[in-house]
């Protein structure tokens, strides 16, 4: 009956830090992908409505930087430099994904915990 008990212990284990290193792996490999994203470099503007969008959740969710407005109007004056809005964008993806994975975990370990 003990040895049960303890291989019943172990196999929790062993699936929860199966279930943490999948996660973690999953989240690494999404940051990449969306910073391997955020490099490219555009000459086209983002969409109006997703750098809304992208300018909230990065104002809500977490503290990533707002652009200066003065370097808006440098910008138009310039040309077509819209790295700053799509890294904008990219690191508003970065956040959503990283609150879905962090809710996915939790998820996972109140089913493994049940």
């Amino acid at each position: 009956m003990l040895h049960d008990i303890i291989s019943m212990g172990w196999n929790f284990s062993v699936k929860f830090y199966e279930f943490t290193v999948s996660i973690t792996l999953v989240s690494i490999l999404v940051t990449l992908i969306i910073s391997a994203l955020a490099r490219i470099e555009r000459s086209l503007p983002p969409p109006h409505k997703c750098l809304l969008m992208a300018s909230a959740i990065n104002a809500k969710l977490c503290c990533a930087p707002e652009q200066n407005p003065s370097a808006d109007a440098s910008r138009m004056e310039a040309g077509t430099n819209y790295a700053g809005d799509w890294k904008q964008i990219f690191a508003a993806a970065n956040n959503l994904a990283s609150a879905l994975l962090i809710l996915i975990y939790l998820l996972g370990v109140l089913i493994l915990f049940c």
